[in-house]
């Protein structure tokens, strides 16, 4: 197996900037009113590799790479347990048997539920994604429904548990998956997040945040195909209230 390379120092760099705006924005949101929305925000840059079980079965496709962002971002009223979510997803690579692979998924419909210390979240949301690998896997286009249980144990150790499940609008990709409890496609990881946390404020006005590195597995069923792969990557989170 080819092992992932780790080489966005700058793509980290512009990662934090990205965070510090938003969280000084949150603030400083949060300061101006006491029943102001409260903002969350979970970004994660990673490379991933994949593997397929029987490249036979997507023309010869052994071996895929890919590198790119997710944001899990949600948003609630007041002190409740209850809030909006959305989730963000962009990767692009390359099949390393020729091929260019991309992801692209949007979910703005989602909800999220925390519990009262906010140590633990479970989100669900659902959109529309775009991916495939030229001249391997053709274009899937279908509306997913996601599901994360995001659980920060202490101040410097954070699990995120996601799984995805495709309903395909694309005959061509339709039946794809074996083991999905619906739907034609299905996506799933496992990733834990070593890092540092602090925080500012009191009160509502409080903001929490963390950072690290992380490292997963991935597993994947598309074209009656399995997929294992893995992840590394950098991640930030962010919390006011």
């Amino acid at each position: 197996m080819r092992a992932p390379c780790l080489a966005y120092t700058p793509t980290v760099v512009l990662c934090r900037i990205i965070l510090g705006l938003t969280l000084l924005g949150a603030f400083f949101g949060i300061s101006s009113s006491a029943y102001a929305q409260q903002g969350g925000l979970l970004l994660q840059i990673d490379t991933e590799y994949e593997r397929a079980t029987d490249p036979s079965r997507v023309q010869g496709l052994r071996d895929v790479q890919s590198a790119g962002l997710s944001i899990d971002a949600n948003g609630r009223m007041g002190r409740g347990h209850i809030a909006s979510s959305a989730f963000l997803d962009a990767h692009f690579g390359a099949g390393l048997q020729g091929g260019f692979a991309y992801r692209f998924a949007l979910l703005p419909l989602g909800v999220a539920l925390y519990d009262k210390e906010q140590r633990v979240r479970l989100s669900v949301a659902g959109g529309l994604m775009l991916q495939g690998v030229t001249d391997h896997q053709p274009l899937g286009f279908g509306a997913p429904l996601r599901a994360s249980l995001v659980v920060r144990l202490g101040d410097h150790l954070l699990i995120n548990v996601w799984a995805s499940q495709e309903l395909s609008l694309r005959k061509v990709r339709s039946g794809g998956s074996e083991h999905a409890l619906f739907g034609d496609e299905m996506r799933a990881g496992l990733v834990i997040r070593v890092g540092s946390s602090g925080s500012k404020g009191t009160g509502r006005r409080s903001v929490r945040y963390g950072s690290g590195y992380f490292v997963g597995v991935l597993y994947a069923e598309r074209l009656t195909t399995e997929f294992w792969g893995l992840t590394i990557g950098h991640g930030m989170n962010m919390r006011g209230g």
